[in-house]
Formats: C-alpha cells, sequence, structure tokens
C-alpha cells in the first residue's frame, strides 16, 4: 500500500492516445486509476515573490501508474494534458511512493 492510497479516492481515466495525420492527440479509450484530484494553481515562490504557474490542476496516483509527461486524463468529464511530473522518494532512497502530475486543461481532442 502507498503512502497516500488512502486519500486517492476519486478515478481518473489515462487515455490510450494516438496521433492523427494532422499531429494532434486523439483520445480513444482508457483505462481507470486511483487518484486524488484538485482542481487548483500551483504557486511559485522566487526570491521571496509568489509566481502563479499556467497550472490548472494537481493530480497524484500511485507509484505504479503508467502516466507521462503529456498524457491525457480524463477527471470528471474534463480532460487534461500533463504538463509535469514529480516522482515523490525519500531521501536516500530510489523507491518512488506516489507521482505528482501538474495538469493543463485540454482542449484538443476531436472526440470529446
Amino acid at each position: 500500500m502507498g503512502v497516500l492510497t488512502h486519500a486517492m479516492v476519486q478515478t481518473m481515466t489515462l487515455l490510450n492516445t494516438s496521433t492523427d495525420g494532422y499531429g494532434d492527440q486523439v483520445g480513444e479509450t482508457g483505462t481507470d486509476y486511483p487518484c486524488k484530484f484538485r482542481e487548483i494553481t500551483e504557486l511559485d515562490q522566487i526570491n521571496n515573490r509568489e509566481m502563479v504557474t499556467t497550472t490548472d490542476a494537481m493530480l497524484w496516483v500511485e507509484a505504479d501508474t503508467p502516466v507521462v509527461k503529456g498524457s491525457i486524463v480524463k477527471i470528471e468529464d474534463e480532460k487534461y494534458r500533463v504538463d509535469r511530473l514529480t516522482k515523490a522518494r525519500r531521501i536516500e532512497s530510489a523507491d518512488v511512493l506516489f507521482i505528482k502530475c501538474l495538469l493543463e486543461k485540454y482542449h484538443g481532442d476531436p472526440n470529446s
């Protein structure tokens, strides 16, 4: 059991995508995974200032979830692209405890 398993009470669908003749990602079917999802903007601190990033939402998933940068996920009828991900590890350990994803709303899928 992962360190955040108890908090992952929502479900996200990791869409299987392919690239069409125009270079756009086309969402097809997908696989459901447990997650923790929040529509929240990330704040970056730079030299004692806060700067709002373009993040629309955050997502936490189990370490074995096959999500990568650029993946398209569907949560509550809304689609997002994974913009950045962080694999959480303990100090001096290579074991991934969970994955945190920063998401941007995705509007490019013609199958939405």
